[in-house]
């Protein structure tokens, strides 16, 4: 199983936005053209309506959803590796502090974090293969 981290799949949006960006603006010297204007988005459809389409310059912004189900924030343990565990988009890439794993196909994910003694912040990101992103933060104190 491969997993890509949130890093590459970053470059990897970076790199298919510039092949875009050639494609559309070819490789040109001197000036650079004038982006076109971005329309505004469509009203809402009235009631039993379908949706407009999206037509040239609609900006999308795609999120992903992140929950953690646990552990809670600011719990106190007495252990010094904790579970975390949630749901996320299927197939995203989850990274807990310095820990990788890959969400299953109904997004669920479980990774193991180390805790040192004391107070720690638990940073629990995921990532799609399009480069959108969410993250949350959780304090976990460990107490022997």
């Amino acid at each position: 199983m491969s997993f890509k981290s949130p890093v590459k799949v970053l470059l990897g949006g970076l790199a298919l936005v510039a092949l875009l960006s050639v494609s559309l603006f070819g490789c040109t010297t001197g000036s650079v053209p004038e982006p076109a204007p971005l329309l505004s988005p469509a009203p809402a459809p009235a009631p039993g309506m379908p949706p407009a389409p999206l037509t040239a310059g609609t900006q999308l912004k795609l999120t992903v959803k992140l929950t953690v189900t646990q552990p809670a924030d600011n719990i106190i343990v007495d252990t010094d590796r904790i579970e975390v565990k949630g749901t996320t988009g299927p197939g995203a890439v989850v990274s807990a502090n310095s820990e990788f794993t890959t969400a299953d196909s109904q997004g669920n994910f479980a990774i193991v974090v180390t805790l040192d003694e004391g107070p720690n912040i638990i940073e629990v990101v995921a990532s799609d293969a399009s480069g959108n992103e969410a993250n949350l933060t959780l304090t976990v104190s460990y107490v022997k």
